[in-house]
């Protein structure tokens, strides 16, 4: 019977296609991991991995039994942390994608450490696609992610709503109608965030259930590089109003209202379906939903 040890290893041969390099972060000799590769293909009568140029490439068998090893370990750590951890002391890891993490994920955990003091906590803020797969590998406890979550082996929790507005630099043609067309937009350098970020993921659905392509001018990981683009006339974004809504104020830049478009997204508290929720845990969404 395949142990959590053999997991382990086999995890790590997973994710580095290497037994030297998974021998080697795990401070363990080659045969030794290589014994444990054979033990689990003997036991599940199978191959699960192919030599293909130095490299080996995992087998379908392979890609199965990695999806069920990360949950049987997370549910091991789990375990392990939970019945080793001191009474008063804990540790969760926290994501969140950019909008939240830079305009209101301090806020949510302020609130939160009023109330668990001694909780350390981690956190990382990275464009969704990167957040949904540190919580598919358990890399993250709980994240909270702006729309478009795509990960069926994600438990999502809405817990607000924001909206999308049209950037537009001052004295742009646009900015002279009352309202424009989607269509409208193609005809200017549009300014996007960068593949895999939940706005970005969020507005190619838009454009594409209009039936428009989009070639963007520039693509850029952080908003405020775009929205510096925008006030020198290089071009017009779709960027969460929460993020613009100083340079609206201060009229740098300026806006016009897109017809018949709802830019309006959900927002979500996201955790693995299998991930048991500790009372810290519990505590941490509770002050997300109640702030």
């Amino acid at each position: 019977m395949s142990t959590i040890r053999s997991l382990n290893i086999f995890i790590e041969v997973y994710r580095n296609r290497s037994i030297s390099k998974a021998a080697e972060n795990l401070y363990l000799t080659q045969p030794a991991v290589s014994r444990s590769i054979a033990d689990l293909e003997k036991e599940y009568e199978t191959q699960l991995f192919e030599r293909y140029h130095r490299h080996l490439l995992p087998t379908d068998a392979a890609e199965r039994l990695y999806a069920h090893a990360l949950q049987v370990t997370s549910s091991y750590e789990e375990m392990e942390k939970s019945m080793k951890e001191e009474k008063d002391t804990s540790s969760i890891r926290i994501g969140s994608t950019m909008t939240i993490g830079s305009r209101f994920l301090p806020s949510f955990i302020k609130e939160f450490q009023s109330k668990s003091e001694n909780t350390e906590l981690y956190l990382n803020i990275a464009n969704g696609t990167s957040i949904q797969s540190k919580l598919l590998n358990n890399q993250l406890d709980i994240a909270l992610i702006e729309d478009a979550i795509h990960e069926e082996d994600l438990t999502v929790i809405p817990f607000q709503k924001d909206r999308l507005t049209l950037i537009l630099p001052l004295d742009h043609p646009l900015s002279k109608k009352k309202t424009v067309d989607l269509k409208d937009l193609t005809e200017y350098p549009i300014l996007l965030r960068e593949k895999g970020s939940a706005a970005r993921e969020y507005l190619d659905h838009v454009f594409s259930a209009a039936d428009i392509q989009i070639r963007p001018f520039m693509e850029s990981a952080g908003s405020e590089a775009i929205i510096e683009a925008v006030k020198e006339n290089l071009g017009i974004s779709i960027l969460p109003h929460a993020l613009v809504e100083k340079e609206l104020e201060a009229k740098t830049i300026t806006t016009a209202k897109i017809r018949n478009v709802s830019l309006e997204r959900t927002w979500y508290i996201v955790h693995h379906r299998q991930k048991y929720l500790t009372p810290v845990l519990q505590n941490f969404i509770d002050a997300v939903m109640n702030f």
